[in-house]
């Protein structure tokens, strides 16, 4: 069982809601946004959105921070809402994920996206992928908010 787009933004909004999460999340965000760090963070236009850095931190706390018992958050959710074959189909699929924040080095529009981290780079084969990259890219939305003058 791979996991949908819909059952990925229900474990989220567990890990995101959960009472057992809840001391490991607000410790975890603190990390994430640097809130003991000195000085002030100055983000990239549409970058800095509340709700585009919840989903950041989220996807970040979701998929890459260890529990102490070595567990990821996304690997406790769902055992509130699956059971048999299917809850361990979808906890092998959560353990096999990997959440990063890369660049988009190119778009091939109905074959997919180029995305490179540090020195990876990943192939994502998605006819949608490239159609949510060039409508929705921060890129896109900067080059919106120049205004040219003649």
């Amino acid at each position: 069982m791979s996991l949908s787009a819909s059952s990925i933004e229900e474990l989220v909004a567990w890990c995101a809601s959960s009472e057992a999460l809840a001391d490991v999340r607000a410790k975890a965000r603190g990390d994430f946004f640097g809130y003991d760090e000195p000085g002030t963070v100055k983000y990239m236009p549409q970058a800095g959105e509340v709700n585009a850095r919840e989903r950041r931190f989220l996807g970040w706390f979701c998929f890459n921070l260890r529990l102490p018992d070595g567990r990821r958050p996304a690997e406790m959710a769902p055992d509130a809402f699956l059971t048999g074959q299917g809850l361990a189909s979808a906890l092998k699929s959560i353990q096999q994920a990997r959440y990063v924040t890369a660049i988009a080095t190119l778009v091939r529009p109905g074959k997919g996206v180029y995305l490179q981290i540090q020195d990876e780079e990943f192939d994502l084969v998605s006819l949608m992928l490239p159609v949510f990259v060039i409508f929705h890219s921060p890129i896109r939305r900067i080059k919106n908010l120049i205004k040219w003058e003649k």
